[in-house]
């Protein structure tokens, strides 16, 4: 299938309401999106029938995929689906501003890129969301910014010609790895990655309500990144290098402490699924 020009932006649903804000924001977009493509891995009767509605819509085309199919997976329903020569994320807890896509596919269009990211902005008023807005502002400022293969999927902009040469997402990276393994392969391919600062979405984490729930999806996102770097040697690949995380300005906070605890075991949770799955 040969790309024409365009963006498609892929939103991955798996029972979650807020899907409605999420493509409504993508309709009232400045710069219109070619087609949005919501791939829908819902198991209850009561969310097939929401995204159903959207189908209706001649800028929505719904992708079903086998319920329970990861996030890795679902993607790559979408991405065979796609007919545009630019591919962006956007998830069901994300709401874009009117000139998101405009900014967020601004480096591609002009050859500064090859693929994008942006920031998130914290929206509601739930515990935690004052260590939430330090931890991304963190994040992004100081990581992200610096470093593109930690650019998170769920905002971002991509050539398609990317994914047509990686072959997609690994599905065997279940554990929110896919998107530090993908932006991995893309750099080592020589593909460029840019942070863009202004293509921020608002953020709704309101369900990350207690303390126990922060530390089992920090501990979820830091096996999953472990996977990917050690899959991909990506430690020995930056070796040498600038470090290029300022330890001295990380951010304090109790929760932190916590985090710290936990990446030894999230670590070696790694290693032992990797070898599980084949992937060393």
């Amino acid at each position: 299938m040969v790309a024409i020009m365009g963006t498609s932006v892929i939103v991955t649903s798996f029972n979650d309401r807020r899907v409605n804000k999420t493509i409504n924001s993508l309709l009232k977009q400045s710069l219109s999106p070619s087609r949005i493509i919501l791939v829908d891995s819902s198991e209850r009767s009561f969310y097939k029938k929401l995204i159903k509605k959207w189908g209706e819509n001649n800028k929505v085309k719904i992708v079903r995929t086998p319920e329970g199919a990861s996030v890795a997976e679902a993607r790559n329903y979408a991405i065979d689906v796609v007919e545009n020569n630019i591919i962006c994320f956007l998830d069901t807890d994300e709401i874009a501003p009117e000139h998101w896509l405009k900014k967020l596919t601004f480096p591609i269009i002009n050859g500064e890129a090859d693929f994008t990211g942006g920031p998130t902005k914290n929206i509601g008023d739930y515990p935690y969301r004052d260590y939430f807005e330090k931890k991304e502002n963190y994040f992004y400022k100081y990581i992200v910014s610096n470093n593109p293969e930690t650019i998170p999927m769920g905002n971002s902009g991509w050539k398609k010609e990317i994914f047509d040469k990686l072959g997609g997402f690994d599905p065997k990276l279940d554990a929110s790895g896919e998107d530090w393994d993908i932006n991995i392969r893309a750099i080592k391919k020589g593909f460029e990655g840019k942070f863009v600062e202004g293509a921020w979405v608002y953020h709704d984490q309101s369900s990350l309500d207690s303390a126990w729930k922060i530390m089992k999806k920090k501990y979820k996102y830091n096996v999953g990144g472990a996977m990917a770097q050690i899959k991909n040697d990506w430690v020995k690949e930056r070796t040498g290098r600038k470090n290029k995380f300022p330890l001295s300005k990380k951010l304090f906070h109790p929760l932190e402490i916590y985090e710290l605890l936990i990446k030894p075991f999230a670590l070696l949770t790694a290693y032992h699924r990797c070898k599980k799955k084949g992937i060393i």
